[in-house]
């Protein structure tokens, strides 16, 4: 009868000798996460699959379908379930891999009155939008979702979206977004989108389509994103946004042909859809014995660890001979 419980570690029970555990987990069904030994999981299997029908290994994310798959696990071990929308005004779950599924209507006016899933904020990982999807207003819509580090939303019905303000703010850990074929959308606020996300490298906003005869607010889009290296982007938008491209990095090279741009007023020139990779004149840290030749700016590393870069200590009678690097 625990109701609200959500964690259970059970890791130092022994089992062995027990034989009736029908009601030890009776309503328990909030239960989030359980460490259990192996004796006690030969006995709780059961009750667990009564309560969730898959669990994962927070450790490695393996998924258990069945009572046999789980008391076939050997030591102790951490199992979460997934996680579904807290009430039926939003359409969401997240797997025990820590992967937010959106599956159905997600609206999203303030950040006063944020999205329902944001209660788990510092444990979505990675989100995707599956088929059915809609996205109809995406004011902070992972709002320092601070472990966020892909986002794939390629799948969402956008046609009524129109105001992104604040969508991926301070998401640090962010490094991918894929946001292409936003083709039905009317965008025409999209004020501080990626503010302190320091660290996305990759974005795709190919396609997006943006309202028509309506100024366009970018103002903040890139604030503090500074590892940003590749922008898949429309000249319709990249207009918007060249002056913060080159805040960023002086120089950015087309992708496919080679072209160098190293102004705002070069990037304005282009047309149709582009692919830009930050043009960096690279700063290289010399290889050692632990790491290899690497650009203190961009991160490329070029060639491979110097294994006899070593600085020896010569030996004596107290210390053998050792590295200092």
């Amino acid at each position: 009868g625990c109701t609200n419980l959500k964690s259970l570690d059970i890791s130092n029970l022994n089992c062995d000798k027990v034989e009736d555990v029908e009601f030890i987990l009776g309503r328990c069904n909030s239960i989030e996460e359980i460490t259990v030994s192996r004796s006690a999981l030969q006995k709780f299997a059961g009750a667990l699959m009564g309560m969730n029908s898959v669990w994962y290994n927070k450790d490695d994310g393996t998924e258990y379908h069945s009572e046999a798959e789980l008391k076939k696990i050997l030591g102790k071990v951490t199992l979460i379930k997934e996680l579904h929308n807290i009430d039926e005004r939003s359409n969401w779950y997240l797997d025990g891999k820590y992967c937010l599924h959106i599956t159905g209507d997600i609206t999203s006016i303030t950040t006063e009155n944020p999205c329902d899933y944001l209660v788990y904020s510092d444990r979505i990982r990675t989100v995707k939008a599956e088929s059915g999807a809609r996205l109809i207003a995406g004011v902070g819509l992972f709002n320092k979702c601070s472990k966020l580090t892909s986002v794939d939303l390629t799948e969402e019905d956008t046609t009524y979206l129109q105001i992104t303000n604040l969508m991926f703010k301070d998401c640090k850990s962010l490094k991918y977004v894929n946001i292409s074929g936003w083709d039905e959308a009317q965008i025409h606020m999209l004020k501080n989108m990626f503010e302190g996300c320091s660290s996305l490298e990759v974005l795709d906003m190919t396609g997006i389509g943006f309202f028509p005869n309506s100024s366009l607010y970018f103002d903040g889009f890139f604030n503090d994103c500074t590892s940003l290296r590749e922008i898949h982007i429309s000249s319709n938008a990249l207009q918007h946004i060249a002056d913060q491209l080159i805040s960023i990095a002086p120089s950015w090279r087309n992708a496919e042909n080679g072209t160098v741009y190293n102004s705002v007023d070069d990037l304005n020139a282009i047309t149709g859809d582009v692919v830009l990779i930050r043009n960096c004149d690279h700063v290289w840290a010399e290889a050692t014995c632990i790491s290899p030749k690497k650009c203190t700016i961009c991160g490329l590393t070029d060639g491979d660890i110097v294994e006899d870069a070593h600085n020896w200590v010569p030996a004596n009678c107290t210390l053998p001979k050792y590295c200092t690097i």
